[in-house]
């Protein structure tokens, strides 16, 4: 093997050491009983809690909520016409096209998860995104990501799930329709049931001493370094 594969490998391997922090640690389910399995015990947001009309923002089961508003009845159809037996009547959450739907825990959480449907549906089936960011209590993001999901009928389709359980705690959850066979268009869609489970308790500092990022990083490539040049001197 020669010395540029070698170093080439030892390369990527600092990379991955120097980087891990940031990949993602995030597991999406479309199945609510999976996700409940995953997830453990949640605590629950309704709506039942909040007036029809309220606008964000606004505070349900504990939760911070913006871009939506609760509703009860936005055509003459029953509620189980949007989401089955699946959800609780009869409030759920109407969404404002142009923001994002975002839900802001008590506190540090490690799942998330919501029923959904289309309000404005698609035409072609699987042409719809739902684009994911989590946020720390400061409002930086920490993980993100990106799920197709059936927005089409014949008629309304059935209601979907969403379902986020990841190691690496967040305060905020952002969603965002996106309807990438309609390019620039904005359609409306609801949730109901926003879960989430809170994160355990953060262990207590190390008594150990450690190195911050920039000093491992560091170290790592001084070590790739020396690595490369030993393997030079040895072909």
């Amino acid at each position: 093997m020669s010395v540029l594969i070698k170093c080439t490998l030892l390369a990527s391997v600092a990379w991955i050491l120097a980087h891990g922090e940031n990949l993602s640690a995030a597991t999406i389910y479309a199945d609510k009983t999976a996700y409940l399995a995953a997830a453990g015990t949640t605590n629950v947001a309704t709506f039942e809690d909040v007036p029809v009309g309220q606008q964000f923002p606004f505070v349900s089961g504990g939760v911070g909520f913006n871009g939506i508003v609760v509703v009860e009845n936005p055509a003459p159809v029953p509620y189980a016409f949007w989401f089955g037996t699946l959800g609780s009547p009869t409030h759920f959450a109407m969404m404002n096209p142009f923001l994002a739907f975002e839900s802001t825990f008590p506190a540090d959480a490690n799942s998330s998860g919501f029923l959904f449907n289309c309000f404005a549906c698609a035409t072609l089936p699987n042409t719809t995104a739902l684009d994911w960011t989590t946020l720390d209590a400061n409002g930086n993001a920490v993980e993100q990501g990106t799920v197709t999901v059936n927005f089409a009928g014949p008629g309304e389709p059935p209601p979907g799930f969403f379902g986020l359980v990841t190691s690496k705690s967040f305060r905020s959850l952002r969603v965002s329709r996106r309807d990438f066979g309609y390019p620039g268009a904005f359609f409306n869609w609801m949730v109901d049931d926003v879960r989430y489970t809170a994160a355990a308790p953060a262990l207590p500092p190390a008594t150990i001493p450690t190195l911050n990022s920039a000093a491992l990083l560091l170290s790592v490539l001084m070590l790739l370094l020396a690595t490369c040049v030993y393997l030079r001197r040895a072909d």
